[in-house]
Formats: structure tokens, sequence, C-alpha cells
């Protein structure tokens, strides 16, 4: 006996079956698009606030031999040795920025800071190691680093204090980093919306100091 014929589902069932997937569909791709375009459209025009009250300006930067970097820039309303003081105090640092686990701090025979530590994003916690240069010449302060860890191919980003008068520093944060095996533009899309985080942790931090 021949199977009875199964009912054809109404115009508006087969409709619904056809719309939905294809809404989450151009869903994900408008979401993929944002992110790609995030992560890839870059400024060679610095942003700089003229006051604290602007808080941090973020942006992805095209430096001059065409990396594309996170940039973030504030002024903080404390002398620039106190920023600095902050900036170079690697030990507390885990207390200072919440993203950072297990932080141990040393310095190198060569006289470089050492920092240790895991950083946790949405990609998981990645260790990192790292030794940083300090540069106080020119008017500036300039603590720097350039090491890549494991997964973290390209680990490159400075910190740059410029003393506005005596109570005013701008602070000038920048990060270069690929991650394995994750694309590139979704790394810096990332960086783009945590980074801004790092700076206000830093100026909260000296905000609380008397």
């Amino acid at each position: 006996m021949d199977p009875a014929p199964q009912p054809t589902p109404p115009p508006r069932q087969v409709r619904k079956r056809i719309l939905l997937p294809a809404i989450a569909i151009a869903m994900l791709i408008v979401l993929a698009g944002g992110i790609w375009l995030r992560g890839t459209a870059a400024s060679a025009e610095e942003k700089n606030p003229t006051s604290s009250a602007e808080g941090v300006l973020t942006q992805l930067y095209l430096t001059q031999d065409g990396r594309k970097v996170v940039r973030c820039a504030a002024i903080v309303d404390r002398p620039v040795e106190e920023v600095w003081k902050a900036v170079t105090d690697y030990g507390n640092f885990g207390r200072m920025f919440p993203m950072l686990r297990d932080v141990r701090a040393g310095v190198e025979a060569d006289g470089r800071s050492r920092l240790q530590c895991k950083v946790t994003s949405i990609f998981g916690a990645w260790p990192v190691d790292v030794r940083i240069r300090h540069d106080t010449s020119g008017g500036k302060r300039v603590a720097s680093w350039d090491e890549p860890t494991g997964n973290i191919t390209v680990n490159r980003g400075s910190w740059t204090l410029t003393p506005l008068d005596p109570a005013k520093t701008r602070v000038i944060y920048l990060l270069d980093v690929e991650v394995r095996p994750f694309p590139d533009a979704l790394v810096r899309a990332v960086l783009l919306s945590r980074q801004k985080t790092v700076v206000e942790a830093l100026a909260s931090h000296l905000e609380k100091k008397p």
C-alpha cells in the first residue's frame, strides 16, 4: 500500500522556513562585514583630545611604515612624573588593569623592565612575557616593547607621555598585535573595543590618588 501523501505546507509556512534562515545569514554577513571594516579602515591622521573631559579617543591608526595599530589618546590631569610612575609600576599592573592575571615584574641585566602576565580576552587567556625599554629624553617619556610570545606572533606597543603643563599629561597608548590563528582584522576590531578601558583604568587609578 502506498503511503498516504503528506499535506503540502501552507505558502505562509514555506515562506517562513525560507525567510528566517535567510535573515539569520544576512545578519551574520552584515556583522562580519562590520567587524572587517572596523578592523581594516585605518587613518593616518592622529586623533588627540584637547582636555580630559573628552575622555579616551581610540582609532585604528596607519603608521608611516604601513602598519595598522590601535591608538588610544587621552589627557590626564596629573603631572607627568605621577603618570610615568603609574605606567612603569609593573608590579602593580594586576591591581590597576583588571584584564591582567598572574602578574610578575622584574629588571633585566641590561636595564630593561620585564613584565610577565596573562591577558584575558574573548580569545582566552594568553601568556605575555615582554621586556620594556624606557626613554626619558627629549621631553617625552616612552615605555616600549616588541616581543611576540607563543600564539601572539606580533606584540609591539608603547606608552608615550607628553607634559602639557605642570598638572596635565597627554597619554598615547599604541598596540600592534597579531594572534594566530585569528584574522588580523578581527584581532584589531576586538582591541579597538577593549584597549580604551586600559587607558581609562590608568586615569581612574591616578584620580584615586590624593
